[in-house]
């Protein structure tokens, strides 16, 4: 009896290969756009029909001038903020006499280790108001990008009026620098969420009564901060310490509290609209 003999294992293998990759090969394909992790489509500029008349200028605005994915910004960003809380640190300096008990030396220049928790802790939630901001921000311009290392710049700064305020008693010149800083800090990231919001450069679940509840959490720590300035003077002129009015900073905390129960109940209609 004669048997008919398979195909060897080559043929099969190539045979079986071809149709998987025929059966499979268009789900595989990668789609000419991607996209982020919140939606926005990766950055990749988008070469729209052009006037016949274009000029190179007007093609690079077009090209460069706005994107969709921040990606880089927020790295960038972090790692400003990364090297800036991490530079605090090097402005403690504990001197420990002869004999001296460590914890004694530690306690007697107690303030270096005030400013530098205190300054921690204003990088650290400025971060964290970064971080959801750009949460929700899924496209760039250049002003955005602009107002943002602008924001970086005066997170940078921050070491400085630390040491100030850590090496020198309190007087009004340093708590105009510190405080400043802060004010400053707090009014950028409220410009910034602003200019995204009006630029059309958010998600489009932000509506505008949750756009307005954020600006306004955005604005308390600029006017807290703000209003110590001028009572620091006065406290001065009173022949009272000017340390005091850093115990006002307190009230950034609480006006947050503030804010939230006067405005936090705001319930949002199915169109984004405010319900009373």
């Amino acid at each position: 009896m004669t048997t008919t003999l398979p195909m060897n294992a080559t043929a099969i293998m190539a045979a079986m290969g071809e149709t998987v990759r025929t059966r499979i090969a268009p789900a595989c394909v990668a789609p000419p756009t991607s996209r982020s992790r919140y939606g926005a489509l990766v950055d990749e500029p988008e070469d729209r029909a052009a006037p016949a008349d274009e000029t190179v200028a007007h093609k690079q605005r077009r090209l460069f001038a706005r994107g969709r994915d921040t990606g880089r910004i927020e790295y960038f960003s972090d790692a400003v903020i990364a090297i800036a809380m991490t530079l605090l640190v090097l402005d403690i300096h504990v001197e420990v006499k002869a004999g001296e008990n460590v914890f004694e030396a530690v306690g007697r220049d107690w303030e270096q280790f005030f400013a530098y928790a205190l300054s921690f802790l204003v990088i650290g939630i400025n971060w964290m108001f970064h971080h959801r901001r750009f949460r929700v921000i899924v496209r760039y311009d250049t002003t955005l990008v602009w107002l943002n290392l602008v924001f970086l710049l005066f997170i940078a700064l921050v070491p400085f009026p630390t040491s100030l305020l850590a090496d020198r008693a309190p007087n009004p010149q340093v708590i105009t620098l510190y405080a400043g800083m802060v004010a400053i800090l707090g009014l950028l990231g409220a410009a910034t969420w602003s200019y995204a919001y009006r630029a059309g450069l958010m998600s489009e679940t932000i509506d505008r009564p949750l756009f307005l509840y954020i600006l306004g959490n955005n604005l308390v720590s600029p006017l807290v901060f703000g209003l110590s300035i001028p009572l620091a003077y006065v406290l001065q002129a009173l022949d009272v310490d000017p340390a005091w009015a850093m115990w006002f900073w307190l009230f950034n905390s609480l006006g947050g509290i503030a804010w939230t129960r006067l405005r936090g109940d705001t319930r949002v209609g199915p169109r984004g609209a405010a319900v009373d």
